[in-house]
């Protein structure tokens, strides 16, 4: 994404994988759990992949309309999700990204 002129902002739940995320990208992370993102029709993009299958069905509702909320009008959610019908919890990991003007 960076190579196509996005700015990224990598986060994850976890601080150690937030700096982990900063460290290899070069670029600044947020320590940040979907239920935290307050953002608003700020990011073009949310690349949610391996992390929103952690949520429990109970919030999961709540994170997508979180993030809805955090994109623009025209942007892109990609996500994805496990198979079945067991839940689990683990840390949660994104990256969100905008247009360079």
């Amino acid at each position: 994404m960076m190579n196509k002129g996005f700015i990224v902002t990598p986060s994850d739940a976890s601080p150690e994988l937030a700096r982990e995320a900063e460290a290899r990208l070069g670029c600044p992370e947020r320590s940040l759990a979907f239920q935290d993102l307050e953002d608003e029709a700020l990011y073009d993009g949310v690349w949610a992949n391996a992390c929103l299958l952690h949520a429990p069905r109970l919030v999961l509702a709540n994170d997508l309309a979180r993030i809805f909320r955090a994109l623009k009008s025209e942007s892109w959610l990609a996500a994805s999700f496990k198979a079945g019908k067991d839940e689990g919890r683990w840390g949660r990991s994104t990256t969100i990204f905008q247009r360079r003007n």
